[in-house]
């Protein structure tokens, strides 16, 4: 695991513990950082294109993270 990575995983963790004073786009933010994290990490161990457990797009967990993201606003106005 890179540095970098390590880092992130901190930052996460943080956040995740300082959820409520978050905003909307910070949370958004982070799931888009999560997701291309993952989908460098496996660039850098699996460089094809097809997902490591052999998922299409829409059931890999990049797909949701992503989703995720796009959603987060969307949810934030329910509350």
């Amino acid at each position: 695991m890179s540095d970098h990575t390590a880092a992130f995983i901190l930052e996460l963790m943080r956040a995740a513990n300082e959820l409520p004073k978050l905003t909307m786009a910070a949370r958004a933010h982070l799931l888009q950082r999560a997701a291309a994290t993952i989908r460098d990490y496996r660039d850098e161990i699996n460089p094809s294109e097809t997902p490591a457990n052999g998922t299409s797009n829409q059931e890999d967990v990049v797909y949701f993270l992503n989703e995720a993201a796009g959603f987060v606003d969307d949810f934030s106005h329910r509350h």
